[in-house]
């Protein structure tokens, strides 16, 4: 005698689940990496605050800042000491990221 029980349905279900709360963390740690990263940026003409952005896509997120120096204020330059305002804005997405996940 053999009795079997599909699973698949099942697990179809837990995979989508995944996939959705995945596609929901990335949303939000993207739009709150924005914010962090144009709350914390040097400010002078705001040219470089209102050229930062964040793409995503399903494994990564990309925060980007579209203006000639903007190298010189993340790293720091002649008379300048970095800023690292995109490499903390990545730290704080790597944290958050980790705490939806490890929180569960």
């Amino acid at each position: 005698m053999k009795m079997t029980v599909d699973v698949k349905p099942i697990l179809d279900n837990m995979k989508q689940q995944a996939l959705d709360k995945k596609n929901t963390s990335i949303d939000k740690i993207s739009k709150d990496g924005l914010n962090y990263a144009k709350n914390i940026v040097p400010v002078k003409s705001g040219r470089l605050k209102n050229s930062i952005k964040v793409e995503a896509s399903e494994d990564s997120i990309s925060i980007i800042a579209d203006t000639p120096y903007a190298n010189i204020i993340e790293y720091g330059g002649k008379n300048r000491r970095p800023s690292g305002f995109m490499s903390k804005t990545l730290l704080f997405m790597k944290r958050e990221f980790e705490k939806i996940y490890k929180s569960k």
